[in-house]
């Protein structure tokens, strides 16, 4: 062990003798001071370069998950810390001087409180990566969780960092900031707003990662990021957008989750002609009942129907109308809820529906209303699956001898124009 009292001896009289400073001068102290911090620093490298490779070759060995993210996120570095800002605060006797003494000593214990809040700050940071990789805890509001830990570490590390410079004592600083808080609440309202929303979303799980949300013209996407006081919505044209966490409380907002676990929406329209609705003969019923998923409909229908029409006149071709009748387009909007049943990617357990919407200029709406399985709700395959099934529908609607309404195009004009002339 170095005696303290002799070093100091033999560099007062190297200072005396080499350097030519005065024994009571302010040089000596500074000295010392000076030689005491390159001693810390270089401490500091021998432990950090010697023992760290070390500690990472230890770590590879044992293939343990939270050893890793410990690595990664410096936590031994910082504990390595520790011993130079120990051996700094037992060596205050060193530099000799009463007023470079209690500087000193208040940087040091300031530093030491630093480097407990950055130990704590890398022992959350390998808690997040460690708990954001479990399939137990990937949905829960693990970032926020940490991050309001962060505030608590830093609030108390600043306060004691506060006392300690001052020379105060922590009650004494809480005390003048209970006085002020009603001016902080003041200055700091948007903030505080941000930061209990935050919470409440964090708590309340109103959004999580991966979620697709809809807030108003603000965002349209994916979320990719949550914090306590901001949510980062990736749009669909690969924009980012940034929402208050506020907002998403003082705002309706859309949340498609649960979408992706019940299945998704189809919900579009095919417009018929009105004009080529009409009553089906009974050579064509019989050829409709030649169609897979018709033929049962059709043979109840028909008998349906004999038995609504007994006793019905039907003498000549007004009292016709009188009759109970197939129409092309009642069995159209029946092969399309069969065929949409027996799609193996619409889900049939859940609501299945092919409506009449009200007739306008524009034809007879006929709405498709169904759902799709859990696995097809991603976007691409999702409207790869409606293309698909529209494609179908729009292919086999002349077998029904229906038309669909559009508006008349210039090869319209040309064919009425041949015909004219």
């Amino acid at each position: 062990m170095i005696d303290i009292a002799s070093f100091n001896q033999w560099l007062l009289e190297v200072g005396q003798h080499q350097l030519g400073l005065a024994s009571d001068s302010i040089g000596f102290p500074l000295l010392r001071l000076s030689l005491l911090v390159l001693a810390i620093s270089l401490l500091h490298i021998v432990t950090v370069s010697c023992v760290i490779p070390l500690i990472r070759k230890a770590i590879v060995r044992m293939h343990h998950a939270m050893a890793t993210y410990l690595l990664k996120h410096q936590l031994f570095i910082n504990l390595l810390r520790f011993i130079p800002v120990v051996l700094a605060l037992k060596s205050t006797e060193f530099i000799a001087h009463p007023t470079l003494e209690t500087v000193w000593l208040k940087l040091a214990n300031i530093v030491l409180v630093i480097y407990s809040a950055k130990l704590l700050f890398s022992l959350l940071n390998a808690l997040h990566d460690l708990l954001e990789h479990r399939k137990i805890t990937r949905d829960m509001p693990i970032k926020q969780v940490m991050q309001l830990l962060k505030l608590a570490v830093i609030a108390v590390a600043s306060i004691i960092a506060i006392s300690t410079l001052l020379d105060k004592s922590p009650t004494y600083l809480l005390s003048g900031l209970t006085a002020a808080s009603a001016v902080i609440l003041l200055i700091f309202r948007d903030s505080i707003l941000g930061f209990a929303a935050g919470i409440q979303v964090a708590s309340q799980k109103l959004v999580k990662v991966g979620d697709w949300i809809i807030l108003g013209s603000q965002a349209d996407g994916e979320v990719v990021s949550i914090s306590i006081t901001t949510c980062t919505v990736k749009n669909w044209d690969n924009s980012l957008s940034f929402v208050p966490a506020y907002d998403l409380i003082n705002k309706p907002f859309k949340n498609f989750q649960q979408m992706y676990g019940s299945g998704r929406r189809i919900k579009r329209s095919l417009n018929i002609d009105t004009d080529s609705v009409r009553f089906f003969s009974e050579q064509e019923i019989e050829k409709m009942s030649q169609i897979t998923r018709l033929a049962p409909c059709v043979i109840q229908k028909k008998q349906e129907l004999a038995e609504a029409n007994q006793g019905v006149d039907n003498h000549n071709d007004v009292a016709e109308i009188n009759l109970r009748k197939m129409t092309n387009l009642g069995c159209f909007r029946t092969y399309i809820k069969n065929y949409l049943l027996s799609h193996p990617a619409i889900n049939s357990q859940a609501t299945v529906l092919v409506r009449q919407l009200q007739p306008t200029e524009r034809g007879i709406p006929l709405e498709l209303y169904c759902f799709t399985h859990a696995e097809g709700t991603a976007w691409v395959a999702f409207e790869e699956l409606q293309a698909d099934i529209f494609d179908h529908l729009l292919a086999s609607i002349h077998v029904f001898d229906l038309s669909i309404h559009q508006h008349p195009s210039s090869r319209s004009v040309d064919r009425i124009s041949q015909t004219l002339t």
